[in-house]
């Protein structure tokens, strides 16, 4: 009983230090952290064409600008009202599938003193002289005419109109939680600025507000039957533009609490190989819950791919350990801990494990050891967990690392002055450790085999490194 006290006022004092802490505003659980983003009122009515034409002159003039217009593509179900996007969902009196379509032109501050070139041009981006007070509009998507709910036309029309303009490439972004319709489209944007390839949003009504977290977890699992209906159109346009000789390339982002989506698609994902890549960052899911769809799902069909999937984690992330108190003390995935987890992703203990799921999963029909090994050392090697604390930022980190991904879908490394070197064991950051010693959740090991991204040895002194606050001496 003394030491149930004692963990219950720890806890609780916790809980006051963690909230206390937190700013007056925007911050959350979710992809947002303090003071980055702010949310603005949205139209969609076209930019001031001398206001344009400004822009462009001016950006033709001194061959860059401050600030840059970037399209980003969205579907969302969230309720609109007056052309603006809420944090509530939409309504299902007609049709559960129906939902908003268009393409969002989103102002985005050039902070890399990037040019337009060819490459930018065909991508749709354009300067701009000044940060306007409406930061972006939005409108319908090219060549689908003035509908907005053309749900199951949203991924083909899409990709025409990317094929059209010369790309095979471009990316899927999923927020997490504490999102408003603005920093969805804006992190979609500087997904896009950063990787040099069109984005796909996804948008589900996040009401962008820490104290409604619940909210947001309730309206994520709402939003499921309208990802998967997504993830299906995508199934459906790869395979037709593979058959037509037209196949393209996909990456999948996803942030926080947005993973919830991504993982529990994997009925509708499995054995499809609509991704190159997938990136889960600071996943908000139950770390053991992943364990569960990884071991049923991610068994390959013959002769299909596994996508490589990476894990980017931070031990400065002072948020997750915030949604491991409200899960009960169970931890997060994106915290890169947790007893089982660590175990599977041994590289020798994997085999077993998946051998074991498929005792558990195939009664009937047990896997031979030797391609239950053969399978799973390909599967194994399409998990890589990468800590990212170097690269993270803030206070509270649980940002989303655009360089560090850019550079990773472009070259496979963390980028100029970086490298990944083996993690080996460390400890968890000590809120959440903290927080599974109250709860008395001893789950709590770290992943000890990953990349950890460090600077690298050759990197120039004195010159900060790209994506991170750090110069070199």
């Amino acid at each position: 009983m003394f030491f149930d006290r004692i963990a219950i006022k720890s806890f609780a004092l916790l809980v006051v230090v963690s909230l206390s802490l937190l700013p007056k505003a925007n911050a959350a659980v979710g992809d947002t952290t303090p003071g980055e983003t702010k949310s603005v009122v949205t139209r969609t009515a076209a930019p001031n064409s001398a206001q344009t034409k400004l822009a462009d002159a001016s950006g033709a003039k001194s061959k860059t600008s401050k600030y840059i217009r970037i399209p980003v593509f969205y579907i969302t179900d969230r309720d609109r009202h007056d052309d603006l996007y809420s944090g509530h969902r939409k309504p299902e009196f007609d049709s559960i599938y129906e939902m908003y379509c268009g393409k969002a032109e989103c102002l985005i501050e050039n902070v890399a003193n990037k040019t337009i070139g060819e490459k930018e041009t065909k991508l749709g981006w354009s300067y701009a002289a000044k940060k306007d007070k409406i930061p972006y509009t939005v409108g319908p998507i090219p060549g689908a005419g003035d509908k907005n709910t053309l749900t199951k036309q949203f991924t083909g029309t899409c990709v025409k109109a990317l094929t059209d303009a010369g790309h095979s490439e471009f990316l899927v972004f999923v927020h997490g939680a504490n999102n408003t319709f603005d920093n969805a489209v804006h992190s979609a944007a500087k997904l896009c600025y950063y990787t040099g390839r069109p984005v796909l949003l996804y948008t589900w009504p996040s009401t962008g507000r820490f104290i409604q977290y619940g909210i947001d977890a309730g309206n994520n699992e709402w939003s499921q039957e309208h990802f998967n209906c997504f993830m299906e159109d995508m199934g459906r346009v790869k395979a037709s533009s593979k058959a037509n000789g037209k196949d393209f390339t996909a990456y999948l982002v996803a942030h926080s609490m947005g993973n919830r989506l991504v993982v529990r698609a994997g009925p509708i994902m499995s054995g499809q190989s609509l991704f190159k890549e997938i990136y889960m960052v600071d996943p908000d899911i139950d770390a053991q819950t992943f364990i569960h769809y990884t071991s049923r799902y991610a068994l390959k069909e013959e002769g299909q791919k596994f996508s490589k999937t990476r894990l980017l984690f931070s031990n400065k992330d002072r948020v997750l350990p915030l949604a491991q108190m409200i899960a009960g003390g169970y931890s997060r995935l994106g915290q890169g801990v947790d007893s089982i987890l660590a175990t599977i992703l041994e590289p020798d203990n994997f085999p077993v494990f998946w051998q074991e799921a498929i005792d558990l999963l195939k009664p009937d029909d047990l896997q031979p050891a030797g391609e239950a090994f053969a399978e799973t050392a390909t599967i194994a090697n399409g998990f890589e967990t990468i800590d990212y604390t170097l690269a993270d930022k803030g206070l509270w980190g649980h940002t989303i690392p655009f360089e560090l991904i850019a550079s990773l879908v472009e070259t496979g490394g963390p980028g100029e002055g970086l490298s990944l070197q083996p993690m080996g064991h460390s400890k968890a950051n000590r809120l959440t450790r903290l927080t599974a010693w109250s709860f008395k959740q001893h789950n709590d090991s770290p992943v000890g085999h990953g990349l950890r991204v460090v600077i690298d040895s050759k990197a120039q002194p004195n010159k900060q490194v790209a994506g991170t606050n750090v110069v070199p001496h």
